[in-house]
């Protein structure tokens, strides 16, 4: 009888330590999803409407374009990333629609530039201030509204 009721006991100390386990697992899956939850709805939870939540859409990964005056001895390179933020769910679909005319526009645009331009750090920021507002024209052209809050280089290198 002793033997049974260790067999029985056993069988209920096993079936105990899997069901902690089981508990032990939902309750971590179950904090990854509020978690998840949490972080989805705290934009939006902080009074912010949808359309002010930012989005980033990416343009350009590796875009390389030659600059500055030509020259029989040496061409000059910049290759650029960068991403732009977007004011809203509807203005990302837009934007992607015309990425190609952004690049079109983009690569005539930095083709134009001298190489102070795109070497001195306070002309690098005027560059990009007017790259920001070549892209809102693209843009507000083609849809009527620019959508586009704001333009970053996410990569900026410069071969001379």
């Amino acid at each position: 009888m002793i033997n049974m009721q260790k067999v029985r006991m056993s069988r209920e100390t096993q079936a105990l330590a899997v069901v902690r386990m089981r508990v032990k697992v939902l309750v971590k899956v179950l904090a990854k999803v509020l978690a998840l939850i949490g972080t989805l709805a705290l934009p939006l939870s902080s009074g912010a409407t949808e359309a002010e939540v930012a989005r980033y859409v990416s343009v350009a990964r590796g875009l390389v374009v030659n600059y500055g005056e030509p020259s029989l001895s040496r061409l000059h390179y910049m290759k650029v990333s960068l991403d732009l933020r977007v004011n809203s769910r509807h203005g990302v679909t837009e934007v992607e629609r015309h990425i190609p005319l952004i690049k079109d526009e983009l690569i005539g645009f930095l083709s134009s530039q001298s190489q102070r331009d795109v070497t001195d750090g306070p002309a690098r920021e005027s560059l990009r201030q007017n790259a920001l507002a070549l892209v809102r024209a693209v843009i507000e052209r083609e849809e009527g509204e620019p959508f586009v809050e704001d333009l970053l280089w996410t990569s900026f290198v410069v071969q001379r």
